[in-house]
């Protein structure tokens, strides 16, 4: 018996019950993103791989911020299956973290197919689950021309040509 009871408190564990808590200081609730993201000291809303070429390896060091209002942990969760296998995500798992205190991830991206791929990354934080954006575009073709108006200043029964020089 004691036997089934730890069985059943291990896969609650799993299952993320018993882990998630209210975390209530101050007689405040924390609400909110408990992790924030950021790239080279900037806090960002979603990490981009931009311009990719499939066959490629890119990386990236993303900083996790604890945001919430006492001690936090978190687990990465899986991605999803149609894309868990471009990515390697590495990390040492630093236990509880006082806020302001960081973490580092360290996102291996080798693409394969040449598509853009919008997912997000899943953490499950002891605060409740969230999710960091990660987008993932090809290569776009962006046509600008030197000036927004191209006048023509055509009369009926005329015609006119213009050089109209297009810049990538």
């Amino acid at each position: 018996m004691e036997q089934q009871y730890l069985k059943a408190a291990m896969d609650r564990k799993k299952a993320g019950y018993g882990w998630i808590e209210k975390q209530v200081v101050w007689g405040r609730e924390f609400k909110g993103r408990a992790f924030v993201p950021s790239e080279k000291g900037r806090d960002v809303e979603a990490i981009v791989f931009q311009d990719f070429v499939p066959g490629q390896v890119y990386k990236r060091k993303v900083t996790l911020t604890n945001a919430s209002y006492s001690f936090n942990t978190f687990k990465l969760l899986e991605l999803p299956d149609s894309v868990k296998d471009f990515f390697t995500i590495s990390y040492t798992h630093p236990g509880a973290i006082s806020p302001g205190i960081t973490c580092d991830l360290h996102i291996k991206f080798e693409p394969k197919l040449n598509e853009d791929i919008i997912e997000c990354i899943p953490l499950l934080c002891q605060t409740g689950p969230q999710d960091i954006p990660l987008r993932c575009l090809t290569k776009k073709v962006m046509v600008s021309t030197r000036t927004p108006e191209v006048e023509l200043n055509v009369i009926i029964g005329e015609s006119v040509t213009r050089d109209l020089v297009l810049v990538n």
